[in-house]
Order: C-alpha cells, then sequence, then structure tokens
C-alpha cells in the first residue's frame, strides 16, 4: 500500500512537471508565431521599400536625362539664333 501511495505521488509530480512543460513549450510556440509574424511584416515592408527606391532611381535617372536634353536643346538653340541687322539706308 506504501509502495502505491509512493508512486501516486511520484506520478503526480511527474504531472506537475509534465503541465510545467507544457506551459513552456506553449509560450515559446506563441512566442515563436510572433517572431515569425513580425519577420513576414518586415520582410514584406523591406520588398516595398526596394520596390519604390527603385522606382526613385528610375525617376532620377530619366529627370536627369531630361535636364541634359534641355541643356542640349537650348546650346542648340543659342548656336543656331541668326541676328539680322538692318542697314540705314
Amino acid at each position: 500500500m506504501l509502495c502505491k501511495i509512493t508512486q501516486m505521488v511520484k506520478l503526480t509530480a511527474m504531472l506537475e512537471e509534465m503541465k510545467g512543460i507544457r506551459l513552456s513549450q506553449d509560450f515559446l510556440c506563441e512566442k515563436y508565431e510572433d517572431m515569425k509574424k513580425k519577420l513576414e511584416t518586415i520582410t514584406m515592408t523591406s520588398h516595398n521599400l526596394q520596390k519604390e527606391n527603385n522606382n526613385v532611381l528610375d525617376l532620377q535617372t530619366r529627370s536627369e536625362k531630361m535636364e541634359n536634353d534641355i541643356n542640349e536643346l537650348e546650346q542648340f538653340s543659342r548656336r543656331c539664333c541668326l541676328e539680322f541687322k538692318r542697314d540705314s539706308l
């Protein structure tokens, strides 16, 4: 009888320890899921920022090209500019 009581006490202690392990496992699982969601959000944000950065770089390149084109047109117009003088009679 004493042996059964000892076994019951040991089993109860083991069950309490298993409950603690289970709580720890649930806590870690919850934290893992939170970190996973945060990582997905950060990855998506990073991807969107890379797209936006590429768009900005493209616009910057186009703007520089347009500025160069305008400069060339201005130079061409100054080069081709003729001045007429009227002779007085």
